[in-house]
């Protein structure tokens, strides 16, 4: 008896402990939100989305967040507001990001869909959608205390490819402790749009929880989860991905205790050590800010400094040799990668929008005159296939066959097979210059007859110099694969007058020309997109070029 009344009160003494335990409170600077809702589908057009976004974003701004909003974004657009949104995010703050609209999944990657949005297959989407995982990164880089992701993204959308595969977002982790990702629905599955409703059905339990006073942040979510889930007969369950150690309040009442105390003035240690190394460039003090602080809220931007501080630079090109000859339209074959070269003279063109193009995308303006000074052999089609497996001894292409061009290769793989070719990627300005053929016109000959296009190419790549070639001999620089350039891009043509190139540094390497699955308005001779060094995707290819 003696020993079952002391078990009671032990269960009693720890139940009161749960019970009575406080949780250290998590404080923060500034917060800042950006709220968007994407509704404006072309192919599927959604009913809430714009009012969620703007439901939300009053509600934050009541709670004391900077709110900046954006609605019915394009891709551009949309990578334009979250680049200004992580440069407004600071080390200690709080930041939210909240999105509504079409989201999908590739290959366990999540992407969210911007209203112009075109693919025709996987391979498209890295170049046509959003990664919701480059959003975690850039709010991770910043050292910001606190950031919550929310996508109500997995609505049942029609952007499914020919391979079918799980509906709704995949799985999405988080790298550093701070981070909490709320999906309006488990993953793989798919999410309602509230037809009929004023809000959709997340979104609407999502802004009753945040006006509840004293809902910690975790316990917010899990009242949402219980509403949305109940609320939907059981069909939709929302699901948290969550990283964060303490407790936050979006409206803190007086009597919350400990969890809402105002934090001590003692210094805190990593932040101390975050703010003395932070700026630096040497990688071992990263290295020994993560083995003495691994759990810190400036771990993911530690490693994500010290992954760019350890990135090697690419090797500089090796000094090419001059191939003799000097005849416009001259060609010769390079015996080591077997490909044939046209040499473009140097010469004068105008650079950007062509004169009269309605198509033109702001990257692409304003046009400019730029002089060539040394003429070049450029590679007169894109490298095959077999040219690459001859150099590399690799083939990494998902369409096979000899001369069909090579893609599925990253920016340093190109440089790298360029150099060992002797030769070495164009910069945008020598490539538009090669591609226009002393030309003013947006295309050089008919679409259909000059290019393998989203009208004509059956979804895939084709051989190459199947097409007719511009007026200095050279196939492909239209359609079939996209082309990696030396430069880093920009948003505006690179520099100005005499031999042009792009700027210093950068996220993402310029890509010219157009692909298989562009329309119309990609296949245009000034058309300039943008791609992560490291991907490999089916659209994109390489040509090379030697002084």
């Amino acid at each position: 008896m003696r020993r079952a009344l002391l078990f009671l009160l032990l269960c009693s003494a720890a139940i009161l402990s749960a019970q009575t335990r406080t949780f250290r409170p998590i404080t923060v600077q500034q917060k800042v939100a950006l709220v968007i809702g994407n509704a404006s589908y072309a192919r599927a057009p959604l009913v809430n989305p714009v009012r969620d976004a703007q439901a939300v974003a009053a509600e934050l701004r009541a709670l004391g967040f900077t709110v900046l909003t954006g609605n019915n974004l394009s891709l551009r657009e949309l990578s334009r507001q979250i680049d200004d949104f992580a440069s407004r995010v600071h080390s200690g703050d709080l930041a939210l990001f909240y999105f509504s609209g079409h989201g999908m999944q590739v290959d366990r990657e999540n992407y969210l869909v911007p209203v112009d949005f075109e693919a025709a297959s996987d391979a498209d989407v890295p170049y046509t959608a959003y990664p919701a995982s480059r959003v975690r990164d850039k709010l991770e880089g910043t050292g910001a205390r606190l950031r919550i992701l929310i996508l109500d993204a997995c609505r049942d959308n029609p952007y499914k490819t020919s391979r079918g595969g799980p509906s709704g977002l995949a799985p999405m982790g988080t790298n550093a402790e701070g981070t909490l990702i709320a999906f309006a629905t488990g993953d793989n599955n798919v999410a309602s749009d509230g037809p009929g409703q004023a809000n959709g059905l997340f979104t609407e339990h999502l802004l009753s929880g945040l006006r509840e006073p004293g809902l910690e942040l975790h316990d917010l979510f899990k009242r949402v989860k219980e509403d949305v889930y109940y609320g939907s007969n059981k069909k939709q369950n929302p699901f948290t991905y969550d990283d964060v150690a303490g407790s936050f309040y979006f409206r803190p009442v007086a009597n919350a205790g400990a969890n809402v105390r105002p934090p001590s003035s003692a210094p805190v240690a990593d932040a101390d050590a975050w703010e003395a190394i932070r700026a630096s460039t040497d990688a071992s003090l990263f290295e020994q800010f993560l083995k003495e602080y691994p759990s810190s809220q400036y771990a993911g931007a530690a490693r994500i400094k010290l992954a760019a501080l350890k990135t090697p630079e690419p090797a500089p090109a090796p000094r090419i040799p001059v191939i003799t000859g000097s005849r416009a339209g001259e060609t010769k074959v390079n015996p080591k990668d077997g490909l044939t070269y046209v040499w473009i003279q140097p010469g004068t063109f105008m650079m950007g929008c062509s004169p009269g193009d309605s198509e033109c995308f702001d990257n692409e303006k304003p046009a400019r005159n730029v002089t060539i000074t040394k003429g070049f052999w450029m590679g007169q089609t894109p490298v095959t296939q077999e040219a690459f497996q001859r150099v590399t001894g690799t083939n990494p292409s998902h369409f096979e066959g000899a001369k069909l061009p090579v893609e599925s290769v990253n920016w340093n793989e190109a440089q790298r097979y360029c150099q060992t070719a002797g030769m070495r990627l164009p910069t945008e300005a020598e490539w538009e210059y090669a591609a226009r053929a002393g030309s003013t016109a947006s295309r050089y000959g008919d679409l259909d007859q000059i290019a393998w296009h989203l009208g004509n190419s059956g979804g895939k790549t084709h051989e190459v110099a199947q097409k007719q070639p511009n007026a200095w001999g050279l196939y492909d620089m239209l359609g079939n694969v996209l082309q990696w350039t030396s430069d880093w891009y920009a948003d505006r043509l690179p520099g100005v007058g005499v031999d042009p190139v792009g700027p210093g540094s950068g996220e993402y390497r310029a890509l010219r020309g157009s692909h298989f699955s562009n329309n119309a308005r990609g296949v245009r001779v000034s058309y300039r997109s943008a791609g992560i060094p490291g991907s490999r995707v089916s659209l994109i290819g390489l040509r090379c070029l030697g002084n």
